[in-house]
């Protein structure tokens, strides 16, 4: 059996480049999930806090993707830090709370749109 080093390293380069894209997928799908959560304990009042939620995809410092959520209402973080606030609806530290009470559900989206990816790049290497 031989393989051609250059078609071997190309496969591995595309396979680094799905992988990278399938979890982006997954975060996606995740943010979605905690966003949905996080909504439904967000103090509201003309809802635009409630609307104002936002990911943008980095690349930490060992090159791995991660996601930031955050909010961008000028006022979100203070509402966010109110603790002593008396909310209608939602709830002070929603945002941190949404994340902290869903965190296995997260990883669990994750895990599953990693697993459907390698059952797939297994059949087509």
């Amino acid at each position: 059996m031989s393989f051609k080093s250059d078609n071997l390293v190309k496969n591995l380069n595309d396979f680094i480049k799905n992988q990278e894209g399938v979890t982006k997928q997954g975060l996606s799908i995740a943010y979605d999930f905690i966003r949905e959560k996080t909504i439904q304990i967000t103090p509201k009042d003309t809802g635009n806090l409630r609307n104002s939620f936002y990911k943008t995809f980095l690349i930490t410092p060992k090159k791995r993707i991660a996601i930031e959520i955050g909010n961008n209402a000028k006022y979100a973080l203070a509402v966010h830090e109110n603790l002593n606030g008396r909310f209608n609806v939602g709830e002070a530290k929603f945002l941190e709370r949404g994340i902290s009470r869903n965190i296995e559900a997260v990883k669990k989206i994750i895990s599953s749109r990693l697993k459907v990816w390698a059952k797939i790049t297994l059949v087509t290497i």
